[in-house]
């Protein structure tokens, strides 16, 4: 068993069980990894040598290899078989791509090409194609992962391996004797091409399975919204009365009552007694709503928007998306000094569209994914507070862009105008909270 041989098989072993880790990479990771991976690939290399030295070259012992490179992430990876399963067969394929871009290559070198150099565009050959993939597929796949657990995804994936394992395999073994070179080079370019696209599709089904579920969270956040909406109006509504009937109340007193305590009661009442009216009850709600928070945490909001120009929408879905965007502009200028805890909210209309505003300061640096800024409350990509908004405005035909610039930052939201709410357009406005 010469060092060639041996040089050889590392050469496949070694970049299918990295390029598997790869496609794993989000997945939680076992104690001592390391040394798992390790030991899985000296036995990886054990096994092909030992197979081919004593059986030769047989197209089953590639399937024997991906049963192991299965194996290897079940034994360093905390996954299911099946993820174990999907990342097996992203490597495999990465490794059968770069393979089948060298054997194009290989058809340029001359016959007496020294095999360092051989190996040398190998390797450049495994780290560009690697990078690619991982640069423009799998660092994108989200930010929680590998999604494996419907039945599509999981016969996509017994189908993909089998066919690129197999028919490559025994393909060539007929090919080759009949010394064509043109016909090895078509196998090879359909081979790569079948690979390139078995990790696309492979990404894509979990991209979708990864919506789906996101979509399925939206809507739980929404209806719980909405449920909240319903509560939250019906205890305005009686704070309400509660605050009309107190102010006659105190009319009989005001001859018993100094003026500071007088003035510390009605102060009181104002907190809790709402005068917004900007034309639109839900928008009322939830600006009435959040006004106490600002007013709690010395936050000036001023609110220059016309109700009526959203009337069209359902008001549980007002109550959410204006409730999510002053949330999260509250959350960004608590932490401020009290300076720039300012939240702006204003409105106009363009070319038959309602375009609102939120606008505020903010500490530190954004970052943006999927046009997004990501959210600081975890590690793992932005929050549903905007991907909610995003998709009741989208709903709509609307959208939203968000933007920093300098310390502030914009939310913009843009959905299109009903003809009763054009012809009613016009300006409210609403007193600043915590002056």
């Amino acid at each position: 068993m010469t060092a060639s041989f041996i040089v050889g098989k590392i050469y496949f072993v070694l970049p299918l069980a990295f390029f598997s880790v790869l496609a794993g990479f989000r997945i939680p990771r076992r104690r001592y990894f390391i040394l798992r991976f390790a030991v899985c690939v000296l036995l990886s290399v054990a096994e092909m040598s030992l197979f081919v030295y004593f059986f030769g070259y047989k197209p089953y012992n590639f399937f024997v290899l991906y049963v192991i490179d299965i194996i290897m992430m079940l034994v360093c990876f905390k996954c299911s078989v099946w993820t174990a399963l999907f990342c097996a067969t992203v490597g495999y394929c990465i490794e059968h791509l770069t393979e089948r871009i060298f054997e194009l290559f290989a058809v340029l070198l001359p016959h007496d090409c020294p095999e360092i150099w051989r190996y040398t565009i190998r390797t450049v050959i495994l780290v560009a194609v690697g990078a690619a993939i991982w640069f423009f597929i799998i660092r994108r796949s989200g930010e929680k992962g590998i999604v494996v657990d419907n039945v599509l995804q999981i016969l996509a994936v017994l189908f993909i391996s089998p066919v690129i394992i197999f028919l490559n395999q025994y393909a060539l073994s007929f090919i080759r004797p009949l010394g064509s070179p043109e016909a090895e080079f078509c196998l090879y370019l359909i081979s790569a091409m079948f690979a390139f696209v078995g990790i696309l599709f492979e990404y894509s089904m979990c991209a979708s399975k990864r919506s789906e579920a996101e979509l399925g969270v939206i809507r739980r956040i929404l209806c719980e919204e909405w449920e909240r909406y319903d509560n939250e109006k019906a205890n305005i509504e009686r704070i309400n009365v509660k605050c009309h009937d107190l102010r006659h109340q105190l009319a009989a007193y005001r001859e018993k009552l100094d003026r500071d305590e007088l003035q510390s009661i009605y102060k009181a009442i104002e907190l809790y007694d709402s005068d917004i009216r900007t034309g639109c009850g839900a928008l009322d709600v939830v600006i009435n709503e959040k006004m106490r928070w600002c007013h709690e945490y010395g936050i000036k909001l001023t609110c220059l928007i016309d109700g009526r120009k959203l009337k069209f929408l359902p008001e549980h879905e007002i109550y959410s998306l204006f409730g999510n965007a002053l949330e999260n502009a509250i959350n960004a200028s608590i932490v401020l000094p009290p300076e720039k805890r300012i939240i702006s909210i204003t409105d106009r209309s363009l070319n038959g569209m309602t375009i609102v505003c939120v606008e505020n300061y903010f500490s530190g640096q954004l970052h943006f994914e999927d046009g997004l800024p990501c959210t600081t409350k975890n590690e793992n990509g932005h929050g549903y507070g905007l991907k909610s908004i995003r998709y009741i405005a989208e709903s709509h035909g609307g959208m939203i862009s968000a933007s920093a610039d300098g310390e502030i930052f914009n939310l913009t939201i843009a959905v299109p105008m009903s003809e009763n709410a054009a012809l009613t357009a016009g300006i409210c406005k609403v007193r600043p909270a915590g002056m």
